[in-house]
């Protein structure tokens, strides 16, 4: 009976691991360079290149990639920047209940990003951080004078 209960646990635990990393690509499927190009393109529109910049549009991206498939995030993008196309070519992005759909969600997950990664936000300006508690220094006994040495 246990040896049938290690048998199967094993056999769960290597399936596990051999389809985790599997299942991490289909939740990040964003590929680098489209990363990089939006930690960059966010960077460029708060700022500049600084330190804070880099790690608040890098979170960034990742709560959009965790909300948005790539493919819906391409979708989301091209009817949000042809939507204001006038006329007739433009009414195909703004009439589009699917374009509606997925804009929306787009909105949000940069909603939710700024608010959770702090874009913008220079780091003076963030919550304070309470200082960690003071530590006393050690107690260190006076020195004690040797015996005196009897002759």
């Amino acid at each position: 009976m246990a040896r049938r209960l290690k048998a199967g646990v094993a056999r769960v635990v290597l399936a596990v691991w051999l389809l985790a990393p599997s299942m991490a690509v289909e939740a990040n499927d964003f590929p680098t360079l489209d990363r990089v190009d939006q930690v960059l393109t966010c960077m460029r529109g708060h700022g500049g290149q600084a330190l804070d910049n880099l790690y608040a549009c890098s979170c960034a991206v990742d709560v959009v990639a965790a909300a948005l498939s790539y493919d819906d995030f391409v979708e989301a993008t091209t009817f949000k920047s042809f939507k204001s196309m006038p006329g007739e070519r433009g009414g195909l992005f703004r009439e589009s209940a699917r374009g509606r759909k997925l804009v929306q969600r787009l909105e949000e997950a940069e909603e939710r990003a700024a608010r959770s990664c702090f874009v913008g936000v220079a780091r003076s300006k963030r919550s304070p951080v309470a200082p960690p508690p003071a530590v006393p220094p050690p107690v260190v006994p006076p020195p004690v004078a040797p015996p005196p040495v009897v002759k």
